[in-house]
């Protein structure tokens, strides 16, 4: 199986806000990101395209699937970025430094006050490629987050998920992860 996981566009906030999966619109660069992105993937054999549900993932995906021609993405909830709590929305300058450092120490298994850890969003991750390869799809292309696609790529190559902050994944970047009886390399197209 060939897996696309692509990275939504620059989302419409300012810098240094905590997101997560609060529902933020692309930004006005749209359009040229979303054409790049196209170009990169515009020869390969297309499967089935799924999303996450948040508008800057969801745009791109119903793009892409009217310029592919095919089915409607399937928008699937455990694709959904890390979810922060109460911090959804806030400065990260306005958040206790002491939270922060408490869960920066351990956000693998620390969660963010009334959010979500590492841990479960990685096991969420897991749940959905599992469920994908259980298909029978020869490629699949993912619209998500910088949190999933870390999570899955540290599932596939049996990385620690704290070595996978070291993937570069800018917006509208690409990894394709190549499934080849049992073993799987991994390509980063993030340009």
């Amino acid at each position: 199986m060939e897996l696309y996981l692509i990275r939504h566009t620059t989302p419409d906030i300012g810098a240094g806000v905590c997101y997560g999966q609060s529902d933020i619109d692309v930004a006005a660069s749209f359009p040229v990101e979303a054409q790049t992105i196209w170009q990169k993937l515009a020869a390969i054999k297309q499967g089935v395209i799924y999303t996450s549900p948040a508008c800057r993932c969801l745009k791109l995906a119903k793009l892409l699937a009217e310029r592919w021609q095919c089915s409607a993405p399937v928008e699937d909830i455990r694709l959904k970025e890390l979810h922060f709590g109460e911090w959804e929305m806030q400065r990260w300058d306005d958040i206790s430094l002491q939270a922060l450092e408490r869960w920066g120490a351990s956000y693998i298994h620390e969660s963010p006050p009334g959010g979500e850890s590492f841990m479960v969003l990685q096991q969420r991750a897991k749940d959905f490629l599992r469920d994908l390869q259980a298909m029978p799809t020869a490629s699949a292309v993912v619209v998500t987050h910088a949190g999933v696609i870390r999570a899955l790529v540290s599932d596939v190559m049996q990385l620690p998920l704290n070595e996978t902050f070291d993937l570069k994944l800018g917006y509208g970047g690409i990894t394709h992860l190549s499934f080849n009886k049992g073993a799987v390399r991994l390509v980063q197209l993030n340009g």
